[in-house]
């Protein structure tokens, strides 16, 4: 697990994932030629309140993955 800490509105976050996570989201970054932070409080606008922004992360990539391996 790997922790990086993140501004994200008007607070400072704490995102602990796993490696491969956040290799996922670096390689997004990069195809969409956006910053992690710019992703996390991209994901982060669109959680619901009280859910979990690492919940919602993982899926923003697994979703990512999906989207790549339908040639999307």
């Amino acid at each position: 697990m790997q922790t990086r800490r993140f501004r994200v509105g008007d607070r400072d976050v704490t995102v602990r994932l796993e490696a491969v996570m956040w290799k996922v989201l670096e390689e997004m970054c990069r195809r969409e030629r956006r910053t992690l932070h710019e992703i996390v409080n991209l994901v982060a606008a669109q959680q619901t309140k009280g859910t979990s922004l690492v919940s919602g992360l993982r899926v923003f990539a697994a979703a990512h993955l999906a989207a790549r391996r339908s040639g999307g």
